[in-house]
């Protein structure tokens, strides 16, 4: 153990082996973004097939009609995104299906929210000292949402409570932090190389775009993975202070 925190090598061995395990149900929960969009996706496929058909009065309400189904499009998106984002880490507790996930990140959704906005909020404003000090809390508050939901605490609460989980070991976590985004930026740079062989709108520079991106989405779910098994370290760690 560095720091009473579990060594980086193992951090990743046991991250991976969670990614690994439960990886169908990690997928399946990081596609619910994109299965709220599904609607407005449609909406707009109709109106580009048959938008030249309608007349002239009846186009405009068409447009009028999915202006305001594209503005509800976007607020079901970031719903999605969130939720997905609780129902990760609720899978994570609890070990339940994709389902009762989602179900039970929707009873402490507004909660959630109400969390981000203070972390927010909290870090712009340390942030407006100087850059650091915004740094520092980032990292302190870095598990506040872990903290409401497996000890139901309360969203200003929860940022104090990751502080103190955080205290004494901030240095141990920045590098975690700092590490996975390393490893990662130069696993995204060595996979971009073979696009440069290839013009920016030929089709295998978009393919290799897209697979990219494939690549990115699945990174997401191993990083919530690995901030999971840090934060049960420092609830180790406090339980033996």
């Amino acid at each position: 153990m560095e720091n009473n925190l579990s060594a980086v090598s193992e951090l990743y061995k046991n991250s991976f082996a969670i990614y690994k395990k439960e990886f169908w149900k990690l997928i399946g929960i990081s596609l619910v973004p994109i299965l709220g969009i599904f609607p407005l996706f449609a909406i707009y496929l109709i109106y580009y097939y048959f938008g030249s058909s309608l007349d002239h009065g009846f186009l405009y309400a068409v447009k009028i009609l999915i202006l305001i189904l594209g503005i509800l499009g976007v607020f079901l998106a970031i719903y999605a995104a969130i939720l997905a984002d609780i129902g990760m880490k609720i899978f994570l507790r609890d070990k339940n299906g994709i389902g009762q996930s989602l179900r039970n990140g929707r009873k402490i959704f507004w909660k959630y929210v109400a969390l981000e906005i203070l972390k927010i909020v909290f870090i712009l404003l340390w942030s407006l000292l100087l850059i650091i000090p915004g740094l520092i809390f980032l990292v302190f508050y870095s598990f506040a949402e872990f903290v409401l939901i497996f000890e139901n605490y309360a969203p200003r609460a929860a940022l104090k409570r990751s502080k103190e989980l955080v205290k004494g070991n901030w240095w141990a976590i920045a590098w975690r932090l700092v590490l996975f985004i390393i490893i990662f930026y130069l696993l995204f740079l060595i996979l971009s190389l073979p696009a440069s062989f290839f013009a920016a709108d030929s089709g295998p520079y978009q393919f290799w775009q897209f697979i990219i991106k494939i690549i990115r989405f699945l990174v997401g779910p191993f990083f919530t993975v690995y901030m999971f098994l840090i934060f049960k370290d420092l609830l180790d760690i406090k339980k033996k202070t």
